[in-house]
């Protein structure tokens, strides 16, 4: 009765530590390290999971919005903070009007706020630049949306 469970929350711990430092590792290579460097900061979320493991976040302001960057299932999230409320009155057609002029960066729901997400292996190719240009388009959409 007590090999089972110990062995899984062996398995979940050593998972765990592995994502982490993955995690880390990522937040430290360019360009997000270079986020790092220019206000951002590390952090662990409070989010409980599971097993009670908090993920590391890195978080920060980004054009007057408060930002979180996670990493989950090989996906870089950025979460605007934001109160979203008033989308619910908005029409389908003019959400998906202005997603349409901003072809390339995408928004989803977030509990927190609005996300835009992006593949890890496709921020690794980026340079800070083009990682910054992106925010700044998720910016404009969001004020575009009226979402402050």
């Amino acid at each position: 009765m007590l090999i089972l469970p110990t062995f899984s929350i062996t398995i979940e711990t050593i998972q765990s530590y592995i994502e982490y430092r993955r995690t880390k590792e990522f937040f430290n290579s360019i360009p997000m390290g270079e986020l790092l460097k220019n206000g951002f900061k590390e952090n662990l979320s409070e989010k409980e999971s599971k097993w009670f493991m908090s993920k590391l976040i890195i978080v920060g302001q980004f054009d007057n919005y408060h930002m979180i960057c996670e990493v989950e299932n090989g996906r870089l999230r950025v979460i605007a903070k934001t109160n979203y409320d008033h989308l619910d009155t908005w029409d389908d057609k003019d959400i998906d009007s202005i997603q349409q002029s901003f072809r390339h960066v995408r928004f989803e729901y977030d509990g927190d706020g609005i996300a835009t997400s992006l593949k890890v292996s496709d921020v690794k190719k980026m340079t800070y630049e083009s990682l910054v240009s992106h925010l700044k388009e998720f910016v404009k959409m969001l004020r575009k949306l009226k979402v402050e």
